[in-house]
């Protein structure tokens, strides 16, 4: 790709001017510091770290999980005394300027663990140039010294800035603008400019992963308040914050929360979480990170409850979101805790999906339809009472809704023949639920009033009439057909 003689001038200038910071051994020895291990000996209860060459012992480790070192307070991964390879890598970002050029220099760290022992590497491979009046203007160069390879890139592990090349976009090649970022020298550079008082290296000091050209971009004095309080993660939103005003106005929680946030430096996703749900509960927090919480505002969920009474995960988000808005579209009652927290969210899901589509499938709706003419003339009157089959999905759906049963589960069955179901109400009033009746032929095998209770004396007299009326249909019939078979002989 052609390069205009500016750049070709601005890409010299830069490697007879930059300089590593002073501290910049320092900090790429910290780095260091964490490529190492606490060694668990085998069948023992001592570990040792490599990084400062201390012995202990403990019941407490586990293999592959980060420990603290008691001696020099890293924190490291426990491996298996019989581990004889590991690569750490790890990448970090400097900022300096050049002119009136920002310049983001990118390294790279490479740790290899072989046999016991740990060599470390480090390179410079890309700058980013960009413009001090304007952040949309950039220019990527990289080192001549990557190669590229199937599985990644190889580095010449050396400081060698003398064969820089221009980036071109339609390569392969890329950056990961979110890296440590080195902190000592911020100060300094910010001095005289809009970010002289933002605190911006403290922020780097604490954070693993800062997009400082994008905190640069979009700075606002917010981040310089968020800083002060201690809320690192939140001060890396700078677009959020903006506005003035009280604790509660900018956070949406009392102040009294503050504590809780800087102790688990929340994010901005559990900080939308906890102006939902107002309780100081971390793992309810990162529980519901990251996913929409206005899919459980419109239900006022609870969401401790949910964790608590249910089988709910993260994993569970999508179908649980999905089971309410299909018990809504089938008219379930959604302030019915028993409704709102169903004990296997995936079990309830999918039934509900399948009641979809049976409400959505014609046949169906047609077959329930010639079911009732079928059966009308079962149709059974009293004083008090009458009983009726089911005329349609409607009808099932209302009928199980009223009765919070779950009736509506059998309409597939009842369209297919395979059970009958029919309604009890008051004459004086038919449209409100009573007794759900189910029979099997002509025999009455289920009668529940609502939440599945069990009928009263009076109703179940009535049943055992209407019962008696449907075996006497059968009979009738049954004569019916004989005599007619008779004749025809």
């Amino acid at each position: 790709m052609y390069i205009k003689i500016k750049d070709r001038k601005l890409f010299k200038g830069l490697d007879e001017h930059l300089t590593l910071p002073k501290k910049f051994n320092y900090f790429v020895n910290k780095i260091y510091a964490t490529n190492n291990f606490i060694i668990k000996e085998k069948g023992k209860k001592t570990y040792y770290c490599t990084n400062c060459k201390y012995s202990y012992t403990s019941n407490k480790l586990k293999i592959n999980t980060v420990s603290k070192c008691p001696q020099c307070s890293t924190n490291l991964i426990v491996k298996s005394s019989r581990l004889q390879n590991y690569t750490f890598e790890k990448d970090f970002a400097v900022l300096d300027e050049y002119l009136d050029n920002w310049v983001l220099r990118y390294f790279h760290v490479k740790g290899d663990f072989k046999n016991g022992t740990i060599k470390n590497h480090v390179c410079e491979y890309a700058r980013q140039i960009i413009k001090k009046d304007s952040f949309f203007e950039k220019l990527t160069i990289i080192n001549n010294h990557i190669s590229s390879y199937i599985s990644g890139w190889y580095f010449n592990y050396s400081i060698d800035t003398l064969n820089w090349r221009y980036y071109n976009k339609y390569g392969f090649f890329h950056i990961n603008s979110a890296v440590k970022l080195y902190s000592y020298n911020l100060k300094k550079i910010f001095k005289n400019t809009k970010y002289e008082y933002s605190q911006l290296w403290k922020l780097a000091n604490k954070t693993e992963n800062m997009e400082i050209i994008y905190m640069m971009k979009y700075y606002n004095p917010s981040v310089e308040l968020l800083i002060k309080l201690k809320l690192w993660s939140l001060a890396q939103n700078p677009q959020t914050f903006k506005k003035a005003g009280s604790f509660m106005e900018r956070f949406g929680v009392p102040r009294s929360y503050l504590s809780f946030m800087q102790k688990h430096n929340i994010t901005l996703s559990e900080l939308n979480v906890l102006k939902y749900t107002k309780e100081m509960d971390i793992e309810v927090l990162r529980m519901f990170a990251g996913i929409n919480i206005a899919d459980y505002k419109n239900y006022n969920i609870d969401l401790k409850r949910l964790i608590n009474s249910t089988d709910y995960t993260k994993e569970h988000h999508k179908e649980y979101v999905d089971y309410l808005s299909f018990a809504k579209e089938l008219g379930y009652d959604i302030t019915d805790k028993k409704i709102l927290y169903p004990k296997n969210i995936i079990d309830e899901h999918d039934k509900l999906v399948n009641l979809i589509k049976i409400k959505k499938n014609k046949e169906i709706e047609n077959n329930i339809k010639n079911r009732y003419e079928e059966l009308k003339n079962n149709i059974f009157k009293t004083k008090k009472y009458i009983i009726f089959p089911a005329k349609s999905i409607k009808e099932f759906i209302e009928e199980s809704r009223q009765q919070n049963n779950c009736v509506k589960t059998y309409m597939e069955k009842y369209a297919k023949k395979h059970c009958d179901i029919y309604f009890m109400r008051l004459n004086s009033n038919p449209k409100k639920s009573l007794v759900t009746i189910e029979v099997n032929n002509n025999k009455v095998v289920q009668q529940r009033t609502k939440n599945n209770m069990d009928t009263t004396k009076e109703q179940k007299s009535t049943i055992k009439l209407f019962e008696k009326r449907l075996k006497n249909q059968r009979e009738k019939i049954k004569n019916e057909i004989k005599m007619y078979n008779n004749i025809r002989q």
